[in-house]
């Protein structure tokens, strides 16, 4: 009889769609670009991988069912080529990420795009306002699967001395995940270099592929704007023509200017120098030792080294540091 019961219970649940194993399903859709590359579904807090498939015709379907080791809700990222394309929560229902690499279909995952675009809003306003934007927010959701991106966000960027604070109240699934102490011992490398603190050298490459030290293109005397950068970031390229006037009107008032490409191929990243025309000094194939030096997390990283050697300020906005250049270099 209760065999019975429970088959007949499995019967009606799979009329209304869900079975007796509840299912979350994502369809991407990616440029073509990305045809015939491996994108992979891993959890968010703690980079495992979940699921793998190969692009063809522009598209890749996931389904994953709710087991022992995946509950619900769950976080996760689709990644192609070690970057994230895509925050999806995997929950019941299916969902789709769009063009605008926000994924949409599902109650947590409509909640998330919505709060994204508040992150995007705050972005527009400097570092100040998206990391206050991201510490309202992961307080807004506490109680949700969300809190896990929002506080890392604002784990990312936040003041060094208010970190121990977040995570003494923070969700145990945040607070004891790899990815949050991934980000604890950056905010303890931007204390080490937060302004007033000495710069920090590291090793680089020209164009010529020899090997220079990142104090090379620093010049005692003169301001130094320093751009972390690559070929592959599109909000690096976007400011390139603001940097080129900033150089052009004050190289001989007292600016100098460096870029460092992170994270890039040096092939690459000299296509990028000839082909939007950077006449500064460009530091290349430096890869992810800046950020393990200096604790940023996404770029372009701007940074403003006075005369002295010692940096200015940090993570703000090219608009705030030009301000502080303009300020610096009057005649």
């Amino acid at each position: 009889m209760i065999k019975k019961l429970i088959g007949g219970l499995c019967v009606s649940l799979a009329m209304i769609g869900t079975g007796c194993q509840r299912q979350a399903e994502i369809e991407v859709s990616l440029p073509d670009s990305f045809e015939g590359k491996q994108i992979e579904l891993i959890s968010f807090c703690d980079s495992v991988v979940l699921s793998g498939d190969t692009v063809r015709n522009g598209k890749v379907h996931f389904s994953i069912s709710e087991s022992d080791s995946v509950q619900y809700p769950l976080l996760a990222q689709l990644m192609v080529d070690g970057r994230a394309r895509g925050f999806y929560v995997i929950e019941p229902g299916k969902a789709s990420l769009d063009s605008t690499r926000r994924v949409y279909g599902t109650p947590l995952n409509d909640k998330m795009s919505e709060l994204m675009a508040r992150m995007d809003s705050a972005d527009a306003l400097g570092m100040t306002a998206y990391v206050n934007e991201a510490e309202k927010i992961y307080n807004e959701n506490k109680d949700n699967v969300l809190a896990s991106y929002f506080g890392i966000e604002w784990l990312k960027y936040a003041d060094p001395v208010k970190v121990d604070s977040l995570l003494q109240s923070a969700p145990e699934s945040l607070r004891k995940s790899r990815r949050a102490h991934y980000y604890i011992n950056f905010a303890a490398l931007r204390a080490a270099t937060s302004p007033g603190k000495m710069y920090v050298d590291f090793a680089g490459e020209d164009a010529y592929g020899h090997p220079v030290r990142f104090s090379d293109y620093i010049h005692p005397g003169q301001y130094t704007l320093v751009d972390f950068m690559a070929s592959w970031c599109p909000y690096c390229i976007k400011d390139f023509p603001v940097i080129s006037d900033l150089y052009s009107q004050y190289k001989d008032k007292g600016l100098n200017v460096v870029s460092v490409a992170v994270r890039d191929k040096p092939e690459d990243t000299a296509v990028a120098v000839k082909h939007h025309g950077l006449v500064w000094d460009v530091v290349y194939n430096t890869q992810k030792v800046p950020y393990d030096i200096y604790g940023f997390s996404g770029i372009p990283h701007y940074m403003l080294i006075g005369p002295d050697g010692k940096i200015i300020m940090r993570g703000e906005t090219l608009s705030t540091i030009v301000d502080k250049v303009v300020e610096n270099t009057k005649d």
